[in-house]
């Protein structure tokens, strides 16, 4: 799978280009009306379509009040050119956006890389850690709700354990949670531990 956003339209093909029509460029929406170089912003482009259908806009109006005007004209739909002005500028925005987005993340994260972790997954080598490392958690016990902070991960079979030091003035040592304790005994916030412990108090008090 190739990387679908692009900035040399000179490599691009017809789907390419399609893709890339609209971008997003120092926070204005930018649409490519001849490939490779004639470029024009997209309210720009919505005044010259409306001077080709016959639509009279309001001189000296700015590129918010534009906008303005469009969210109105919407009204109209498909039926009036307004209307489909309304849709087309709606249309390119929504482009740009999305294009903008998947452009960061590919960016962030490169298209090799996305292949090999799909690849990991599908196999099952892929594994989803519950906590970061250095985080604390939470222990709801029968003493109180206890906190640690996460050392480390080890598998065992197939289940993955927290290592963790326990940072009560009690008692010092290390921890190892199985995947079956976490969202039951062992929580990400004190919070959630001091409700889990409540509800299990509250259990055994009506028994």
């Amino acid at each position: 799978m190739k990387r679908l956003t692009m900035k040399d339209v000179h490599a691009m093909n017809m789907t390419e280009l399609a893709l890339n029509q609209v971008s997003v460029e120092n926070g204005q929406a930018w649409y490519l009306l001849n490939p490779p170089e004639d470029a024009c912003r997209i309210e720009d482009l919505i005044r010259k379509a409306a001077e080709t259908l016959d639509v009279e806009l309001e001189a000296g109006m700015t590129d918010e009040d534009l906008g303005e005007v469009m969210l109105d004209w919407l009204q109209f739909g498909e039926k009036e050119p307004e209307g489909v002005l309304a849709i087309f500028y709606r249309a390119l925005w929504a482009m740009a956006e999305v294009r903008e987005r998947l452009k960061l993340y590919e960016d962030a994260m490169p298209l090799e890389r996305s292949q090999e972790l799909a690849k990991a997954e599908k196999e099952g080598r892929l594994v989803v850690l519950p906590f970061c490392v250095g985080v604390p958690l939470y222990e709801a016990t029968g003493k109180g709700v206890w906190e640690y902070q996460v050392e480390q991960f080890s598998i065992g079979s197939k289940d993955l354990f927290i290592q963790a030091v326990d940072k009560g003035i009690w008692y010092k040592g290390g921890r190892i949670f199985g995947p079956e304790q976490i969202g039951k005994t062992v929580f990400p916030t004190r919070r959630e531990a001091e409700a889990a412990l409540e509800t299990r108090m509250g259990a055994i008090n009506e028994a």
